[in-house]
């Protein structure tokens, strides 16, 4: 309801505990805007960002914010700095593309086990429980493949076969 028409309010956060930042907005039928403060500074910001909606298939509509930068839709804007803006114009990645080969083995080997041990899995089909029963057990080998090569070179291949012994 934020972005309801004549809605406003104050969004406040915090880092450690400790409160780190508050913004005001007020909702118009076509647009937010946000006043602030940046860095204690004396000028209250006020920035307009224009909002569009799109139909839902089940009904309803969704609110898409443009980025005061790039005028792009977008569903998230960032505080980056001074201005609100869109995660490509601040070049912000997503959490899995800072991933390696280790990390996303990891993160699909943990899928998969929170999969297989949830509260549907009783619902499944024996073939369904095997087949994903058989890809954990196969990105598991994955993952232990690539943590050894990783160990072999930080360590050295020799010190790893020193630490392994003979197989």
């Amino acid at each position: 309801g934020m972005l309801r028409p004549g809605s406003s309010g104050l969004l406040t956060w915090s880092r450690c505990g400790e409160p780190s930042g508050s913004v005001n907005y007020r909702s118009f039928s076509d647009r937010v805007e946000l006043s602030y403060r940046f860095n204690d500074e004396d000028e209250t910001l006020r920035v307009p960002i224009r909002l569009s909606f799109t139909p839902c298939h089940i009904g309803g509509e969704r609110a898409w914010f443009h980025c005061p930068a790039c005028k792009r839709r977008c569903e998230v804007l960032c505080f980056g700095g001074r201005w609100p803006a869109c995660r490509k114009c601040y070049r912000l990645p997503y959490q899995s593309q800072l991933e390696d080969q280790l990390g996303r083995l990891q993160r699909r080997h943990d899928k998969l086990e929170a999969m297989l041990w949830g509260d549907k899995r009783k619902w499944w089909r024996k073939s369904k429980r095997e087949r994903l029963t058989n890809d954990w057990e196969h990105i598991g080998q994955q993952y232990d493949h690539a943590f050894v090569l990783a160990a072999a070179n930080i360590i050295g291949p020799n010190e790893l076969d020193k630490l392994l012994g003979p197989d």
